[in-house]
């Protein structure tokens, strides 16, 4: 991927770090980056970052506002160039930020109610109460919505017609299986 390299003659690729990718940036080796070197790093490697994210990039990474990055300052914010490029390449795919943020949080919502369904079914097993049994209930409905919302439906479940075609085919079938056969 983007952000790994491999060696020549080796299969796997390794992480790449925010020292590798400075010293990619800085062309000059006078270990600053400049906006020119910023911008001809994200051109070269076809990056989708509009220019004027490019250019917030470049000037929340410059610290102290000399105009170019060094490698202290690029270190840390190299998060923050990851999330950029990031959230970048997914409106490049054509997600909004809205759909982003929605996402997001709806897998953050599996995965807490999936935590507190583990949670709140140990804790149910252990005293066997009442009230545990029925939070748990819930937890298993909402868990099951959630993923029927999401899940890509079959074919018997997109419409009713295909559901009756899919049950006909089925019981016409078991009619014809369970007829003895004359020879």
């Amino acid at each position: 991927g983007l952000w790994q390299a491999g060696r020549a003659g080796e299969g796997e690729a390794e992480p790449v770090d925010a020292s590798t990718i400075f010293d990619t940036l800085d062309r000059d080796r006078d270990d600053l980056i400049s906006m020119a070197e910023f911008e001809y790093f994200f051109e070269t490697l076809e990056l989708p970052l509009q220019k004027g994210a490019l250019v917030a990039l470049h000037a929340q990474l410059d610290v102290d506002g000399e105009g170019t990055v060094s490698l202290g300052e690029f270190e840390a914010g190299w998060e923050e160039v990851l999330d950029a490029v990031m959230e970048q390449a997914l409106v490049a795919a054509g997600f909004s930020a809205r759909q982003i943020l929605l996402y997001g949080l709806a897998l953050l919502a599996m995965v807490s109610l999936g935590a507190a369904f583990i949670l709140v079914a140990l804790s149910g097993w252990r005293r066997e109460s009442l009230s545990a049994m029925v939070v748990e209930s819930g937890l298993i409905a909402a868990v099951g919505g959630i993923t029927a919302r999401y899940r890509e439906k079959s074919d018997a479940e997109k419409t009713a017609e295909e559901l009756s075609r899919i049950v006909n085919d089925a019981v016409a079938g078991a009619e014809a299986a369970s007829k003895p056969k004359q020879d």
